[in-house]
């Protein structure tokens, strides 16, 4: 059964595309995976090793964290603007759409996230924020277009896909995952 899994989650790796070293992002997926599984759980609460659980292509795992990064990574590539002006430049007035207020507001939640997974000592809290993250970010793909709309509104929903980006990123990274730019 074991072996089973481990094919397919195998090919599942292989289906993906990839202009990196395929070794290289297959173990980096591979410890997301086995990384991201650990870390969801609760310190002080036993679980049960499931090898069903940790390779599964669907759900709250590592794969969905990475996948999630190389999407935004991809979206920043080929979102048609050639540079985002500062910050200060940009108009975002224009993120009006309930899926941008719901990400904007999840992305100012980190620092609290951050602080209190220290007073609390759960790296648990971490992961399930970056899963909502995804969540978010999943929900506002679908929603907010870049390509093909006024500068104004493609800039501001660019810059809010690179932050969300930079912080899933950032919160990978405090995991110990290297955040991969393609898959």
């Amino acid at each position: 059964m074991l072996n089973r899994q481990v094919k397919y989650f195998t090919l599942f790796l292989l289906a993906t595309r990839t202009t990196l070293n395929e070794d290289y992002v297959n173990d980096v997926l591979g410890i997301s995976a086995v990384l991201v599984n650990d870390l969801k759980q609760r310190r002080q609460k036993d679980y049960v090793f499931n090898w069903e659980k940790i390779l599964a292509s669907q759900g709250d795992t590592g794969v969905k964290l990475q996948y999630t990064h190389s999407r935004l990574c991809s979206l920043k590539k080929n979102s048609g603007i050639a540079s985002i002006p500062p910050s200060s430049a940009i108009n975002f007035s224009s993120l009006i759409e309930e899926e941008a207020i719901n990400l904007v507001r999840h992305l100012l939640r980190f620092e609290e996230i951050i602080l209190r997974c220290h007073d609390e000592l759960e790296p648990c809290i971490l992961v399930a924020y970056l899963f909502q993250l995804c969540n978010f970010v999943s929900v506002a793909l679908r929603a907010l277009q870049v390509k093909s709309q006024p500068a104004n509104v493609a800039e501001a929903r660019l810059l809010l896909f690179i932050c969300a980006k930079n912080v899933l990123a950032e919160g990978m990274r405090i995991l110990g995952l290297t955040p991969l730019e393609e898959m």
